[in-house]
């Protein structure tokens, strides 16, 4: 049998170095945590101290690869070892004729989308489940055999594994509770023994004050303090949530869509034919061993259920990406049924239907077959060098000495691996936005740039602040940062950063993303399922539409037509690139086109009114959209009437006041059409409207009267 075990992790392990990453993957905190591993630094809280060394050690060893290259390999070769213990740990149940039967359902497991994307990334969840298999194996060992070397291994591990992720957390309880009830083997010496081993596996995480100590590149918070150390390991910057943006929400008013999203992830993820596998499986083990399935469901009720409810992430694309990572666990205790379920149901078959019996294993390896071809394509990163190419082009950006202020994860640390790690481009200050405020990062950044200003970026004297006091640099943003109206600075486009300037300055002749950059791939938003590429393209998206942006502004239509067609190409639903686009070509006089990009719009618009009741979206999201879409509308409406189809603008302008009845310019164009019929009982209601909404609307009030007097005359 080990020839087969080996041969089905060979197979699996084959499939994941042909579709891994070959450089930095488009990942969450890939950057960060690969950098960290490289520069033994401290990570985000709360620190992942054991994976950091783990990682360490591995890729030092790992003959072959690029720095980013082989962290990801940890990730297959953590994977593997999953699916390892995790049939070590339950042959036990089975006799020898239902091993092929269990190995065909491995496959299915290994294939299913979540487990196989984050087995070719540089991230800690398949290294989480590689624990969760050894402390299950452990178990069941001890369960097995009653020898106390299990018992204290299980602990050990049990406080060493919350160094890699400290949602492990969630899957201990039950198989403690199940250790507990059996007190038989608990005198008070081998409980003082067991916490003691416990503390020694959670120690790891004295790594975290030991190493800030020694002022490493990455040094998250600086724990050097009893107390820092405590606020890392409990994300006390994090509020104790998945992620802050859940705090806008009510507790639990995202749990029954982001369950709903989790048990769509089961159906799909093991081949159609997992949840009904799980739930008979369940019943097989309930009546096999109560003691295993209480251990078993405790921990799918806190790593799934409970799980979602404390994390409470909204259901738009963004954070069901943060959220379906923590997946793994709960898919791996649901996978133990699957496995229940899958010999149970070819045990119900009768013995006197040998050839029903026989089918069972080519119809899992079907299954298997199935999982890999609907993943394959989607999975396929061997020529994914977004993140690379990301990072180099916005150096190319960014002079030796300048400042880049960035936010969001990938982009950032995707910076920080190329400066730290392959060493490219240290003489350019990267600031992260969201850090810039805080102390620690502060002096972190002055260790490395003495003489830079870094300070916070909320208001806009911060970002006055930012640009004034490193008045010798250039100073740029990304396309990703918080960048509120700042009347007293100028922003002026260069790739995908753009220089901040008090100045202003002419916009440049061509776009350097036209001639510095590098793309390979396919620069198409919509072509990836996953989230984090498509998020990198739409930056590019919107750095074209800022650039078409200042063209347009300095009527160099041609150049603006070129920018904002160039985004659309690469984000087909970025509405801001058709709506000015048709501004463009109304201000030429091509109402024809002016129309055709503005019904683009309007319709991408009317798309993201939808999305955002799916994702459940914050008011002021919502409110943005309606605004954008009402604008469209009132454009639409004045683009008609030069084109001299008033019934039509009114249409639009009626629509523009449906979708946002604050909207007071819908009510002043719709008087101006009906003034030009010296329709004035209809001008007046407009209007009147209109200052119902706003009595300061001058305008409205002055040709108010106007019309007043009008429809006075007309009566006389």
């Amino acid at each position: 049998m080990k020839y087969k075990i080996t041969a089905v992790l060979l197979l699996v392990f084959g499939l994941y170095l042909v579709t891994l990453f070959p450089a930095m993957a488009p990942y969450r905190d890939s950057g960060e945590m690969t950098t960290v591993i490289h520069t033994l630094g401290v990570a985000h809280p709360p620190g992942y101290p054991l994976y950091t060394l783990i990682g360490k050690v591995f890729v030092n060893v790992l003959p072959f690869g690029n720095a980013a290259y082989r962290t990801n390999v940890l990730s297959a070769v953590a994977s593997l070892l999953t699916f390892l213990f995790l049939f070590l740990a339950l042959r036990k149940y089975f006799d020898s004729s239902k091993e092929n039967l269990i190995l065909a359902s491995v496959i299915i497991f290994t294939t299913s989308y979540l487990q196989w994307y984050l087995s070719i990334v540089s991230e800690m969840y398949t290294l989480n489940t590689f624990f969760a298999a050894l402390l299950f194996y452990l178990f069941i060992k001890w369960e097995e055999r009653k020898e106390i070397v299990f018992l204290y291994l299980f602990i050990f591990i049990s406080g060493l594994s919350l160094g890699n992720r400290m949602d492990l957390v969630l899957f201990l309880p039950g198989f403690i509770f199940i250790l507990y009830k059996d007190r038989s083997h608990l005198s008070f010496n081998r409980i003082i023994a067991l916490v003691s081993f416990f503390i020694a596996g959670f120690s790891v995480f004295l790594y975290l004050p030991l190493r800030a100590s020694q002022f490493p590149i990455i040094d998250w918070n600086h724990p050097v303090t009893m107390e820092k150390l405590i606020d890392a390991i409990t994300r006390k910057s994090h509020g104790g949530t998945l992620d802050l943006l859940s705090t806008n929400y009510a507790k639990g008013a995202n749990f029954p869509a982001g369950f709903g999203f989790y048990l769509k992830h089961l159906f799909a993820g093991f081949a159609y034919i997992g949840i009904p596998l799980g739930i008979l499986g369940m019943f097989k083990l309930y009546k096999q061993n109560k003691s295993l399935f209480t251990a078993l469901m405790v921990a799918f009720i806190l790593t799934a259920p409970v799980f979602i409810f404390l994390g409470n992430m909204p259901p738009n694309t963004h954070a069901l990406a943060i959220l379906e990572a923590h997946f793994l666990l709960p898919n791996l205790v649901f996978f133990i049924f699957v496995i229940f379920g899958t010999v149970y149901l070819f045990e119900l078959i009768p013995d006197t239907k040998q050839v029903l019996k026989k089918a069972c294993l080519p119809l899992m390896g079907c299954f298997a077959l199935l999982n890999i071809a609907q993943n394959f394509n989607d999975l396929n990163k061997r020529d994914n060098f977004f993140t690379y190419d990301f990072s180099r082009n916005i150096f190319m950006s960014a002079a030796p000495g300048s400042v880049s202020i960035l936010k969001e994860d990938v982009q950032l640390f995707s910076l920080w691996f190329r400066q730290f790690v392959l060493n490219g481009h240290k003489n350019a200050i990267v600031v992260g936005q969201g850090l810039s405020g805080s102390p620690w990062y502060q002096d972190m950044m002055h260790r490395i740039y003495q003489d830079v200003y870094i300070g916070p970026l909320h208001s806009e004297t911060d970002w006055i602040n930012m640009v004034r006091m490193n008045s010798g640099r250039s100073v740029l943003v990304s396309t990703d940062a918080d960048l509120m109206r700042l009347p007293a600075v100028n922003i002026q486009p260069n790739g995908l950063l753009a220089f901040m300037k008090e100045q202003k300055t002419e916009s440049p002749k061509f776009n350097i993303m036209d001639e510095l950059y590098t793309f390979r791939g396919e620069y198409n938003y919509s072509a990836y399922k996953e989230f984090f590429t498509p998020d990198l393209i739409e930056d590019y998206a919107k750095s074209r539409h800022r650039t078409g942006y200042h063209y347009m502004i300095a009527k160099n239509y041609l150049l603006a037509e070129k920018e904002f067609e160039t985004a659309l190409a690469y984000h087909n639903k970025f509405p801001v690139s058709a709506f000015h686009l048709g501004f463009v070509y109304f201000d030429k006089g091509g109402y024809v086109n002016a129309m055709k990009y503005y019904a683009i719009a309007e319709k991408i618009y009317r798309y993201q009114m939808v999305l955002a009741d799916e994702y459940n979206s914050l008011e002021d999201v919502r409110q943005g959209i309606i605004n954008d879409l009402s604008e469209v509308y009132v454009d639409m409406g004045i683009t008609q009437e030069r084109l001299q189809n008033e019934a039509k603008s009114l249409e639009y302008y009626s629509k523009a006041a449906e979708v946002n009845p604050m909207f007071t310019k819908a009510y002043f164009n719709k008087a101006v059409v009906y003034w030009r019929h010296d329709d004035w009982q209809n001008v007046i209601r407009e209007l009147e409207q209109a200052l119902s909404i706003d009595p300061n609307y001058t305008e409205a009030r002055k040709y108010l009267e106007v019309a007043k007097m009008k429809l006075q005359q007309n009566r006389r």
